[in-house]
């Protein structure tokens, strides 16, 4: 988001671009999911709602019947708080873009305090007072670090030491996580130091290795960049092939006597698969389509 507010790019068209990478594939989840609550209720927790519905594809944080923070799609609450990050952004590139760090950390950081601190309103306190918003800060600290001096250093360090950066971060946060699920260990640690500092050296790490490892010419880190434009689909969709997963595959591998980890990477490979396809059948051109509707009929020139 910092390289693109120094781009020039105006506030309209950042809106845009936005609201149709995230909004379409996301409304159309999140309107699947309205539609199994009222055809299919048995199958869901919850009896259908409108203000759920429109807070959900608006992304306005709310309080669930069972009390957690988490819109009708519950892995959308990640979204909710990217689309208040863009917020900060937008408003950086209205009135302040020469200042295009400093200005979203200094609304991001605001809000923690007076919203998430000092509201008398417990959703304001609970949304606003994570510290997950700070690891937007993060990125925008580690775009300033490669405008800097430090660019050279960085990207003369030998690449067998950013891959193993990368990888030990990477390895280093789903152990943890795998843990803590398991039950098995307990960290009283802010997540934002348990996972936002080895994300922000592992994106740095990559950062570090682009443009060094050929990847024109080079099919498996081509198929990564695929990966990782689709991602956002993989994301939203990922728990619902986890389900299907766990209702047919794993009824498979057990017939077969297959447990464990040939599970685990069969699940992760279908959830990879079928978010490359729903990236390419469904929100590729979906995103494409409204962004050109939207910037016809809202940045036309006057």
């Amino acid at each position: 988001m910092a390289l693109v507010a120094t781009k020039g790019q105006d506030a309209g068209t950042f809106a845009v671009s936005r609201i149709a990478r995230i909004a379409p594939l996301y409304w159309l989840i999140t309107t699947f999911i309205l539609a199994l609550k009222i055809f299919y209720p048995t199958l869901t927790e919850s009896a259908p709602s409108v203000d759920q519905y429109l807070k959900s594809i608006l992304f306005i944080p709310y309080f669930r019947e069972t009390g957690a923070l988490v819109p009708m799609v519950p892995h959308g609450w990640t979204l909710n708080y990217e689309m208040f990050f863009y917020l900060c952004v937008f408003i950086t590139i209205i009135f302040s873009r020469r200042f295009y760090v400093v200005a979203p950390v200094l609304l991001i950081s605001a809000s923690y305090l007076v919203l998430g601190h000092l509201s008398e309103s417990k959703l304001a306190s609970e949304f606003y007072g994570s510290t997950l918003l700070f690891e937007f800060v993060f990125g925008m600290l580690l775009f300033s670090l490669f405008q800097s001096k430090w660019t050279k250093f960085i990207l003369e360090l030998p690449r067998y030491l950013l891959i193993s950066i990368a990888v030990m971060c990477y390895f280093f946060m789903a152990t943890t996580e795998a843990l803590q699920i398991a039950g098995l260990v307990s960290l009283d640690v802010d997540g934002v130091l348990l996972w936002g500092l080895p994300s922000l050296l592992l994106v740095a790490s990559v950062l570090g290795l682009e443009g060094r490892l050929g990847a024109d010419s080079n099919i498996i880190l081509k198929s990564v960049l695929h990966l990782g434009d689709a991602s956002y689909a993989t994301y939203l969709s990922h728990p619902f092939v986890i389900y299907v997963s766990t209702k047919f595959i794993s009824t498979k591998l057990n017939q077969l006597a297959l447990h464990g980890s040939a599970d685990v990477i069969l699940t992760i490979t279908t959830a990879l698969l079928a978010g490359s396809v729903l990236y390419i059948l469904i929100d590729r051109p979906l995103s494409k389509l409204v962004k050109a509707k939207l910037t016809k009929y809202l940045l036309r020139p006057s």
